[in-house]
């Protein structure tokens, strides 16, 4: 009778890297799982403080058009920070009418919320990178090689969680940081690590610890290596495009269209260019970026190849 095969074996445990790769790769889905969990409660917390809301006596004489501002100025003032911030998620609706008086009912779309959580280019890339770790921790002999953590498909989860590093702190933190948005510190620590410390963390071990195998020169990699990159990111925008189309033809709320405002193709003006302008603006960063970092992480580890040959 043959044993099964040691996910963890002693050698594992002694080395740094295991622990290094098992604790960020939990890290992140813990964060990513915690964080859902946290919004769906959030958003179920506003649904019935708009509940409380729609059931008092402030709302005699609100007319159909003017219901939803109502609600959210009345939840600002009772400090109902929940119902202000997840208004886009919920629907008002008139229940009865009797005279001038008008009861309301709500529904909160729960449905649309959690997939629209899934849009979020930041929250893929690091689903990519989670698992890239996990994988990495409990198959390190695949790393580099073949799978999910070959060296093309970790370039390319590399490169992704580059996109996401600098569009965000590039782009997306100053134009928010402009327009005065407020976080939260909890907004602030989750900010930290999806856009900073984990990003960071892939790239510094991808580009100085993991071992070098089979690598191709920057030319060879440019010419056959980032194609499948751009397949999956243009894949990824066109499903956005199509979803942000079918909720913009349907008059959802601006703020649940798109993911990104650098994606609202319809709006005359966002953040003083046309959505438009912005749209190319972002495509041809992402393309740059896409390019450029892909061939310099293959680059680099060609290089450490080379000067470890050269030892040997």
């Amino acid at each position: 009778m043959h044993l099964k095969k040691q996910i963890i074996t002693k050698d594992m445990i002694h080395d740094w890297k295991f622990w290094f790769k098992l604790i960020i790769g939990l890290s992140i889905m813990g964060l990513i799982i915690g964080t859902k969990i946290s919004d769906m409660v959030s958003l179920m917390t506003a649904s019935k403080q708009v509940e409380a809301i729609l059931a008092s006596s402030e709302l005699k004489g609100i007319s159909i058009d003017d219901i939803f501002n109502k609600v959210k100025e009345i939840a600002t003032l009772k400090g109902f920070d929940e119902a202000r911030s997840y208004m886009n998620w919920i629907s008002i609706v008139p229940n009865k009418i009797d005279g001038d008086n008008i009861g309301w009912l709500s529904s909160t779309s729960f449905g649309d919320f959690f997939i629209n959580s899934f849009t979020y280019f930041t929250t893929l890339s690091n689903i990519a990178v989670g698992i890239w770790f996990l994988v990495a921790a409990l198959k390190p002999q695949n790393e580099g090689i073949k799978g999910y953590i070959s060296l093309n498909s970790t370039i390319i989860v590399t490169t992704y969680i580059t996109i996401t590093l600098i569009i965000y702190n590039g782009i997306l933190l100053p134009t928010s940081l402009m327009n005065g948005d407020y976080m939260s510190a909890f907004n602030w620590t989750t900010t930290v690590l999806e856009h900073m410390l984990f990003p960071l963390a892939l790239i510094l071990y991808v580009a100085l610890v993991m071992k070098p195998i089979n690598t191709q020169k920057a030319k060879q990699y440019i010419k056959k290596g980032w194609v499948k990159a751009i397949i999956l990111l243009l894949t990824y925008g066109i499903l956005i495009l199509i979803r942000g189309e079918i909720r913009y033809q349907g008059n959802k709320p601006v703020d649940t269209q798109y993911p990104y405002f650098f994606l609202r193709v319809h709006e005359a003006k966002v953040v003083g260019l046309p959505g438009v302008a912005w749209f190319f603006i972002a495509v041809i960063a992402i393309a740059a970026i896409l390019i450029g970092f892909s061939t310099l992480y293959m680059h680099i580890l060609n290089t450490r190849e080379n000067k470890i040959k050269r030892v040997h």
